[in-house]
């Protein structure tokens, strides 16, 4: 999945749940009848309805330069990377301690090393059969290659974490009353706007995240592959085990919570025109905004020298904004 399908793939589903999130408390306000759509209805038949309508988006906090990616080789202890992933982390913090048994080499009168590739037939049998499905490609991304006597060498593999951008949408709130009856005066009808909204209003402050279910993805395939296989040929070992649970876990559809947060409003010379343009009249709205990261991914690729850094943690000076926790 390359990043500008996931960017439309996570922002469709978050609009869609947003508007159900709307939809939900309008139910428990007592407004079941209520429609809730994304745009303006052309046809006033359409009765009293909500309209959530994006109207601004950018990436927050600003743009900026994309950060150095993240290596998710290292030792331990197995803990959050703001910003990432944290099965990917998992993941990371698991695989090292094999990787480095698996490439190490002793030799005699010198301390241990781990060279940048190994011949493939001195690998256990189910790694074997993974690099030889590889195959050997031109480029500096082949997982197989030759050596000076002609020997195929499986090449360490690589795992990093390219952090992606926060994208922050922003919305009004309208609603749409009923239309006026000829035989009834304006004055007699009971308002929707107001309550409606004030519902919608109350739900932010008391109830404002929503989880937004994210299909598996497909980004970081060759990773979970490799740790099956790796899986495979440490037996029964408490490592195998996790490798193989993380794997299932990163290859299913997840959650992601997404918080709506309130704006302020806007000005009323900014608001007049904006509904000028719109040709609609003067109405309470509500501003509100969410912000969702895209962008962002793990890549598992052939190294040209060992990758591994002695504590996970995230380069100095990286800043990537918590989505919820942070206003």
């Amino acid at each position: 999945m390359n990043p500008y399908v996931q960017t439309r793939i996570m922002l469709s589903l978050t609009h869609e749940r947003m508007m159900q999130w709307v939809r939900d408390i309008l139910i428990q306000a007592g407004f079941s009848s209520v429609k809730v759509f994304g745009q303006f209805a052309e046809e006033e038949s359409d009765g009293a309805h909500i309209v959530v309508m994006p109207y601004e988006i950018g990436q927050w906090p600003k743009l900026q330069e994309p950060d150095e990616p993240i290596l998710l080789l290292g030792e331990g202890p197995d803990r959050p990377i703001e910003g990432v992933d944290p099965r990917w982390v998992s993941l990371g913090v698991t695989l090292t301690p094999a990787l480095r048994e698996l490439f190490g080499r002793k030799l005699p009168g010198k301390p241990a090393v781990i060279p940048p590739k190994v011949p493939i037939d001195d690998m256990p049998a189910n790694l074997q059969a993974w690099y030889r499905s590889q195959g050997e490609v031109e480029g500096t991304l082949s997982w197989v290659v030759k050596d000076e006597n002609g020997v195929q060498t499986a090449r360490l593999p690589s795992l990093r974490w390219q952090r992606g951008i926060l994208i922050k949408t922003s919305y009004l709130v309208m609603a749409s009353e009923d239309p006026m009856p000829e035989d009834m005066t304006r004055a007699a009808l009971v308002p929707f706007n107001v309550p409606a909204l004030g519902a919608i209003l109350t739900g932010i402050q008391m109830h404002r995240t929503f989880l937004v279910r994210v299909p598996a993805g497909t980004m970081g395939p060759d990773a979970l592959s490799f740790a099956r296989a790796l899986a495979k040929d440490l037996g029964d070992s408490p490592t195998a085990a996790r490798l193989t649970e993380l794997a299932d876990n990163i290859a299913a559809p997840y959650d992601l919570r997404v918080a709506i947060r309130p704006l302020p409003n806007i000005q009323d010379e900014a608001f007049s025109n904006m509904m000028l343009s719109m040709k609609k009249p003067m109405q309470p709205v509500i501003n509100m905004s969410v912000r969702v990261p895209v962008g962002g991914g793990p890549f598992f690729e052939p190294a040209v020298s060992p990758l591994f850094v002695n504590q996970l943690k995230a380069p100095p000076g990286t800043r990537f904004p918590d989505p919820i926790n942070e206003p």
